[in-house]
């Protein structure tokens, strides 16, 4: 990853995705673009004098990061609205990866809910990564998740292109659907036909997986199977936290019957939910949708 651009909205909460900035930048030798967008919906004067105190803030860090961790960065201060301002940026500078602080409900719902919001975000070229967690060193465990659609398979290659699997666990998390669990409330006296139901569908998922996983050119150095029991983005979370990852892929995109991952829904709950860092991954083709 040679550049990494980084929006700050400048409170404390921004901190996180600025650590982790940072510990990438010095990892992987990237160059920093930090920035912060004014709100465009307020008078041009109040408009004026955000752009110069909030550039003013930033080229004041800039200069530290250089000094201090030898970062080069530079800063930008557009006006515009915030999905809009950053899905510009990202267009024009094409950086390999967009980071992100933790979102109040409120901005997280105006960025990520809304429709004009999933627009913008879809339009999105690089992969964005959610910094929720504290950066306390280099990821330990990324937990990569997949409905097994073209979409899924796509962000895998672009994960595996950043190069940020070069650590110490990757592994790849699929929930299965075994609809009988759900259908039928019991299998019979000590649940022998339960357990040989979902063994038998572990194993078909754990095949699907594989050959997956191999069509993708993902290597499987570690399968996950769970079955579905609550929801998908329960159970991904769930996942994680037994698992101790510290880092969660997901596909931001899908069409139709692959609407697993799609933004809106599973992604969506994931990134408002996860108290770890969460790294959304689009199609290597934005696409705007109506």
């Amino acid at each position: 990853m040679r550049h990494l651009m980084v929006a700050l909205d400048l409170s404390e909460r921004a901190d996180r995705a600025l650590r982790r900035s940072v510990m990438l930048a010095r990892q992987y030798g990237s160059r920093l673009t930090l920035v912060h967008v004014v709100n465009d919906d307020q008078p041009g004067w109040l408009q004026d004098k955000q752009r110069r105190q909030a550039r003013s803030i930033l080229e004041r860090l800039a200069e530290t990061l250089g000094e201090m961790d030898r970062v080069a960065c530079t800063v930008r201060v557009p006006t515009a609205s915030t999905d809009d301002g950053l899905v510009a940026l990202t267009a024009e500078l094409a950086p390999d990866l967009l980071i992100m602080g933790p979102r109040r409900p409120q901005n997280l719902l105006n960025l990520f809910g809304s429709t004009t919001g999933e627009r913008a975000v879809r339009r999105m070229s690089c992969p964005m990564l959610l910094a929720n967690g504290l950066a306390a060193g280099p990821y330990q465990h990324v937990m990569q998740t997949s409905d097994q659609s073209s979409a899924s398979a796509e962000a895998l290659r672009r994960f595996a292109g950043l190069g940020l699997d070069a650590i110490a666990r990757k592994s790849l998390l699929h929930v299965f659907d075994a609809p009988a669990l759900r259908a039928t409330p019991s299998f019979g006296p000590g649940e022998h036909e339960r357990d040989h139901y979902l063994a038998a569908e572990r194993t078909r998922a754990g095949r699907a997986l594989a050959n997956f996983a191999a069509d993708a050119g993902a290597a499987m150095t570690d399968a996950i199977l769970r079955p579905l029991e609550t929801s998908y983005a329960n159970d991904i979370l769930t996942a994680a936290e037994v698992e101790t990852a510290d880092l969660i892929m997901v596909s931001t995109h899908g069409r139709g019957g692959i609407a697993k991952l799609m933004l809106g829904s599973v992604a969506e709950n994931i990134i408002g939910r996860a108290q770890i860092d969460v790294l959304a991954i689009p199609p290597r083709q934005a696409i705007d949708s109506e």
